[in-house]
């Protein structure tokens, strides 16, 4: 446009001007009606906005659209300021054509007489932020979460310095609300900083977040165990290169898994004097036999002594050995005797798979010799070691040879003929198996028996708890059998052919050196 051109052709290209930024905007500008509010001019964006065309909103009150639990706030307090002050921001929910009530935000401006300052119309202008408001109450849902959490929950940098925490945070770690700034650094032990630096920071820059176990030293708290175990990386503005860390109290949980194990123990051990209570009368002649040999030792040698009868130096040694031997043997049944029905704690130790399984079938003996049964060793060169606890251990062993022994009997009864077959035999096998996923080393030890085999019903219960295919069986042996195997990190599984054929397979991770 000329410059020259009349003040009058001014005004009205930059009111012309004007419109068509209005009609072409994609925000809602509205104007009011000073009292009730109602529409005087809309631009076309309102359609868009509302699903209500021009016409049909000119003259309606605005109030009519707030929602009800905005209207009076809008009408008595935002409404009065805006009248008052001129000018304000604010935000609250419009009814929409579909009767949708949707979060918008407005800019109002009041416009008066430049002379007498009377209100002459009130200029709004208006968009959508309902997908804002959303965003907001999402991230204020999490906030409350996370503030309302037992959890410790800090945002660190990369020099461990804490930049906000949640209330749980603030009271373990004994920090005011207004406190300054301090390092997470004053609660950690110096290897504890490094390990965070060197690893678990550098995992949470590559794949987002780090867990594990460090343990922190909180100020005045002798008890409970407080544990880093998450440390999060955020990778959006504006806290990018920030740590979410969580730290939480595992004593609580510590304590009921010690109970747990606690109750275990006490299962385990009631289990194992059960056990040795059916074997009473075979360990009793177990312990017999090297006393009746002692005592005849003692007695020939009395009577030698009583008729006078020299012995000479070889003699008395040769009698004093034997009756040494004797004494020895029935001394290590009783300590096995004593080791299975001791209480003790947990001891995870190297144990020797073959000569666990040749101590194990020694508890049986009288009932292998009852029943005419032999047990077949099928063992490898070399030492099997594995990781276990000694007693528990060979707890597992006498449970599944008395099981064996049992199905045996059983089958026995059902035809007595096979009391003459030759031979009956239960086979222990162990050989060592390599997992190609986890490139790992295993032993595995394999029962088997020549019973009447177990039903595919019954295979899916044997080792729950209670299940047991004897009237006088508890159901506690194998049930109690898989716990052990299963806290070693082992597995335990059976497999039979429903007839004459089962067999119990026990893998335990390879432990030690050949």
């Amino acid at each position: 446009m000329d410059s020259l051109e009349p003040a009058s052709n001014l005004q009205e290209y930059n009111e012309a001007r004007y419109r068509i930024l209005a009609e072409q905007s994609g925000v809602m500008i509205t104007l009011h009606r000073p009292g009730d509010w109602a529409y005087t001019a809309v631009n076309p964006a309102v359609e868009q906005l509302t699903g209500y065309r021009a016409d049909e909103l000119l003259g309606l009150p605005a109030y009519e659209m707030f929602h009800p639990e905005d209207a009076w706030a809008m009408q008595h307090k935002l409404i009065p300021a805006i009248k008052k002050h001129g000018t304000r921001t604010f935000r609250y929910r419009s009814r929409n054509k579909q009767g949708e009530y949707r979060w918008v935000e407005s800019t109002h401006r009041s416009i008066r007489d430049k002379n007498s300052g009377e209100l002459k119309e009130i200029i709004a202008v208006t968009r959508e932020v309902q997908q804002e408001v959303e965003a907001e109450q999402a991230v204020q849902r999490l906030a409350d979460v996370v503030e309302a959490s037992a959890d410790l929950v800090l945002l660190c940098d990369e020099q461990l310095q804490v930049l906000d925490l949640n209330s749980a945070a603030k009271q373990a770690l004994g920090r005011g609300q207004d406190e300054e700034r301090f390092s997470l650094r004053d609660y950690l032990a110096t290897e504890s900083v490094q390990k965070i630096r060197t690893i678990a920071l550098q995992v949470a820059r590559q794949k987002g977040r780090w867990k594990g176990a460090i343990r922190l030293k909180l100020p005045g708290r002798k008890e409970g165990l407080w544990q880093l175990e998450q440390l999060i990386a955020t990778s959006t503005e504006p806290v990018y290169g920030l740590y979410s860390l969580i730290i939480r109290d595992r004593s609580e949980e510590l304590a009921v898994q010690q109970a747990l194990q606690d109750k275990q123990q006490q299962l385990t051990h009631s289990e194992r004097l059960m056990s040795l209570g059916e074997m009473a009368s075979g360990l009793a002649h177990e312990i017999n036999q090297p006393l009746a040999s002692l005592l005849n030792y003692a007695r020939g040698g009395l009577r030698k002594l009583k008729r006078d009868e020299d012995l000479s130096p070889e003699q008395l040694n040769k009698l004093l050995s034997a009756m040494e031997k004797q004494a020895e043997r029935a001394a290590a049944i009783v300590q096995q005797l004593r080791s299975m029905v001791k209480k003790t704690p947990h001891r995870p130790e190297l144990i020797e798979l073959r000569q666990s399984l040749r101590e194990a079938a020694e508890f049986v003996t009288q009932e292998l010799e009852q029943q005419v049964v032999n047990i077949v060793f099928q063992e490898p060169k070399v030492n099997a070691w594995v990781m276990a606890d000694k007693v528990q251990l060979q707890q597992v062993w006498v449970n599944l040879l008395i099981n064996a022994l049992e199905a045996m009997a059983e089958s026995a009864n059902l035809d007595p003929t096979k009391l003459n077959e030759d031979p009956r035999t239960i086979k222990i096998r162990i050989e060592e198996q390599l997992e190609v996923a986890s490139k790992g080393r295993y032993w595995q030890v394999a029962v088997s028996d020549q019973g009447p085999g177990i039903q595919a019903q019954a295979i899916k219960q044997v080792f729950e708890p209670y299940y047991s295919s004897k009237n006088s069986g508890l159901g506690l042996g194998l049930s109690i059998s898989r716990s052990i195997i299963e806290s070693l990190g082992g597995r335990i599984e059976v497999e039979s052919d429903g007839n004459s054929y089962s067999c119990f397979k026990v893998r335990l991770a390879a432990a030690g050196e050949d």
